[in-house]
Parts: C-alpha cells; sequence; structure tokens
C-alpha cells in the first residue's frame, strides 16, 4: 500500500484507475468524498500532479476529476466548463514534445486553486446528492 498524498490546498484524495506502468488517476479535493472543490490528478514516479496544469491555458474546460487510466496513459474522467457549468466527460492523452518537464521525487506542479463559480457549485451539489456518497463504491475496470 502506498500513500500518494495530496495535491496543496486540497486535503483529501481519492484514486480511480492505475495502470501497469505505476500511473494513478483520481481527483483532490477540499472537502471529504469529493464535496466542494475538486481537481483531477495524475500521480507518478512519487509525484502527484495536477491535471489542470497539463492542459492548455487557454481551455474552456476544468478537469474535475479523473476516473481511469489506461497502459497508454491516456486518463477519462469528468471536466465542467467553468463559464457555463455545462458537465463533459474528457479523454485526456499525453504528448511527448521538447518542452515537457520531466518529473522527479519530490516536485509537486500545481495550478491556482480554481474556486467554481455559484452557479456551477449549485449544479455540482446536485449532481452529487443525486449520485450518493462515494464512499465504499467500487468500480470495475
Amino acid at each position: 500500500m502506498t500513500d500518494l498524498g495530496t495535491l496543496p490546498a486540497y486535503p483529501n484524495s481519492i484514486a480511480e484507475g492505475i495502470n501497469d506502468e505505476g500511473q494513478v488517476a483520481g481527483g483532490a479535493s477540499d472537502e471529504p468524498f469529493l464535496g466542494g472543490n475538486c481537481s483531477a490528478f495524475l500521480w507518478q514516479d512519487g509525484v502527484m500532479t495536477d491535471l489542470n496544469t497539463l492542459i492548455p491555458s487557454g481551455s474552456p474546460l476544468f478537469l474535475w476529476y479523473a476516473t481511469g487510466i489506461n497502459s497508454r496513459g491516456q486518463i477519462a474522467g469528468q471536466a465542467v466548463v467553468v463559464s457555463t457549468g455545462e458537465w463533459h466527460a474528457f479523454l485526456a492523452t499525453p504528448v511527448e514534445n521538447e518542452s515537457d518537464v520531466s518529473f522527479t521525487s519530490g516536485e509537486t506542479r500545481e495550478r491556482p486553486k480554481v474556486t467554481l463559480p455559484e452557479n456551477v457549485r449549485r449544479l455540482l451539489d446536485r449532481r452529487m446528492h443525486f449520485r450518493g456518497s462515494r464512499a465504499g463504491m467500487i468500480r470495475p475496470q
């Protein structure tokens, strides 16, 4: 068993998927059971990275929660359009280029904590209440 830690400003984290390379995807939250403000993460080589730091800075999507990762490193999850509160599924595919930063043990890349607009938080609250608590849920792979 490995303690993956948390992202700065998010004291809670839940791992949802792991691949054969040992990469883990999940969500970090400022409240238990992924309530409140959340952010999707990738954990690899002892480093937890906020996935929102790895997407283009002008993206209208905020990657809220990662639900799985495959052997190619592709991550699936849930994202929200911050301006409208619309929910979308996302598939993030890693790309390699000369400007990528290599991750080493002990480093953490983070994006400033995003506080969702009140209308988006209300939609999130309704969604979470509808789904119920995630505690104890096991998702088949």
